[in-house]
């Protein structure tokens, strides 16, 4: 996911994860950041509604035009 978004210059990238799952712990270990979460965001006919936690990593700053 990281080297396409390099590739076409991108600076920030923003995965969502369900709370709990294995994904946040890999986000994390990434070095990706949690801003918050949206709550009762994701459905699994097993877990029902569950929330999506939000992550972000930055590479470089945009540059104002």
């Amino acid at each position: 996911m990281e080297s396409p978004a390099r590739a076409h210059k991108r600076g920030l990238i923003c995965p969502g994860a369900r709370s709990g799952s294995g994904a946040e712990l890999f986000y994390q270990a990434q070095g990706y950041r949690c801003p918050g979460e949206r709550p009762d965001y994701t459905f699994s006919p097993h877990n029902g509604f569950s929330s999506s936690m939000i992550y972000y990593k930055r590479w470089f700053t945009a540059a104002l035009f």
